[in-house]
């Protein structure tokens, strides 16, 4: 069944700018799709944005379920929003750690205890 999808598929010629991106929607697939969307949002000069149209283009044709790719997409975004939040709010966290321990030494340097030792 996949390789007469898959042959189907090589005798059907994406048009314009995007038959050069089915090549790999044909070895790749989702993979392709959930991938590249994912490295494109990471900032990779990738074309995931033209490959998720070729697939919606193939998905039209019937190569390609439309929902699996929609959902593939979205999940590559989301991992990346996720990452990048994550990434974000950590330097929040650091901050305030470096803030509490900065009052705590000038504070125990007012009272006189760091040269004690205490």
């Amino acid at each position: 069944m996949r390789s007469a999808r898959i042959q189907a598929t090589a005798e059907t010629q994406l048009p314009g700018v995007f038959g050069e991106l089915q090549p790999l929607l044909e070895q790749y697939g989702y993979l392709a799709v959930g991938g590249f969307v994912l490295l494109e949002d990471f900032g990779v000069p990738v074309p995931g944005e033209a490959l998720l149209i070729a697939a919606a283009v193939s998905a039209g044709s019937g190569h390609m379920n439309i929902a699996v790719v929609i959902i593939v997409a979205v999940i590559g975004a989301i991992i990346v929003e996720i990452y990048a939040t994550f990434e974000h709010y950590k330097w929040y966290v650091i901050a305030a750690i470096v803030v509490v321990a900065a009052a705590a030494i000038t504070r125990r340097v007012r009272h006189g205890r760091a040269a004690a030792g205490a």
